[in-house]
């Protein structure tokens, strides 16, 4: 849902940038939205430590408790909300973004320059979207599935082990977005990559500070006595 806002927010940055009252209450807008994600992420949550415990016949697998009605509701609901609608508002957004890039001349700048910037910031776009969707998909997939079979992991793993092994890595393919995408905002992206490099910059200067502050003379039993 963060890559929604941020979305958003680029759409306005690039495509709306004249509305006025998004740029006067921006700081607020994205404040809000930001609680707002974090407040619906953890409540969606909490159904799951009802729903997941550790197998009785396998103690090391975590597996769905029972797939009833009720949990597979949930298992719709948490598809929609975190798969389905995020991939709908960013590819619409970001689709919108590189609509206007096409069709949009900058004043002042050669056609050439112009046409590299364009197709890099599409590029981006287009890589961030993809990533999203074709990442986070195998996690939701494998929802819908246990859902339409009513099976178990322990069920799924007796039956088809290469199954089993989707599923179980799907988790970890649905979490390397948010390792993903800040390289590659930072390889496309001019602004954040000159922005990484001052925050490096001054990472390393106050590192230096520090440590021309630990300094500390060794004082040896001669001086000590000398000094005595």
């Amino acid at each position: 849902m963060n890559l929604c806002l941020i979305a958003i927010d680029r759409y306005f940055a690039v495509v709306r940038i004249h509305w006025l009252w998004y740029r006067r209450r921006k700081n607020q807008i994205l404040i809000v939205s930001e609680i707002v994600i974090w407040i619906v992420g953890i409540l969606s949550d909490i159904p799951l430590i009802f729903i997941i415990g550790v197998n009785k016949e396998d103690t090391v697998l975590c597996d769905f408790l029972a797939v009833t009605e009720l949990v597979s509701f949930y298992f719709y609901f948490i598809t929609i909300l975190f798969y389905i609608i995020p991939s709908i508002i960013i590819s619409f957004f970001y689709w919108r973004i590189i609509i206007h890039q096409k069709s949009y001349i900058q004043p002042g700048q050669l056609d050439n320059q112009d046409q590299t910037e364009k197709s890099k910031f599409v590029k981006a776009l287009a890589s961030i979207a993809i990533c999203f969707i074709l990442s986070t998909w195998p996690t939701f997939a494998c929802m819908i599935g246990v859902v339409i079979s009513q099976k178990r992991l322990i069920m799924i793993q007796r039956q088809n082990i290469v199954l089993f092994l989707l599923a179980f890595f799907s988790l970890l393919a649905t979490m390397s977005i948010t390792v993903i995408n800040p390289f590659i905002y930072i390889h496309f992206d001019l602004n954040i990559r000159q922005e990484v490099r001052k925050i490096l910059q001054e990472i390393r200067r106050s590192s230096q500070k520090s440590q021309t502050r630990l300094v500390i003379p060794v004082l040896t039993v001669n001086d000590f006595n000398t000094r005595s």
